[in-house]
């Protein structure tokens, strides 16, 4: 049997047959009870601050059979779990990475400012041109009296 169970602030490693499993704890139809973790799950979401912490995801219910006298839960696979928490996780995925990359955009302000110091230095720059081209057409009409002075027959 399926059914749904919410993840609450306690999850933990625990040695197993297969080397580490995780448990959680889960409030599942009014109770407290410990999950299993199966491997084919994320459990690093379910961590306390995680994204699925604290959030409503699928759980199979296994009931007591003959060698065992409890009741198991085990939380349903990554592919098995239900649209609904894989949308909730893409939406916090999406909103953390729209907010890191709005730093990179800048203020309006910051981009005039930018802009006005890039046409400062393009005028800048325009200038000393406009002075060098001065100072060579001077100094070829100095050399041409220059080269006349010098053809004078004295």
């Amino acid at each position: 049997m399926i059914t749904q169970g919410k993840v609450l602030s306690e999850v933990r490693r625990i040695a197993s047959q297969e080397g580490a499993d995780v448990m959680v704890k889960m409030l599942i139809d009014g109770t407290v009870k410990d999950v299993h973790a199966g491997k084919n799950f994320p459990v690093g979401l379910l961590a306390d601050g995680a994204p699925l912490s604290g959030k409503t995801i699928d759980v199979m219910v296994f009931p007591p059979t003959g060698d065992q006298s409890s009741t198991r839960y085990e939380l349903l696979g990554w592919n098995n779990q239900h649209d609904a928490v894989k949308l909730q996780l893409m939406a916090v995925l999406i909103n953390g990475m729209s907010k890191s990359y709005l730093e990179k955009i800048p203020w309006e302000e910051e981009i005039n400012t930018n802009l006005l110091l890039q046409n400062a230095a393009k005028e800048t720059l325009e200038k000393i041109y406009q002075q060098d081209s001065h100072v060579e057409v001077l100094s070829e009409e100095f050399s041409e009296q220059e080269t006349d002075e010098d053809e004078l027959p004295f």
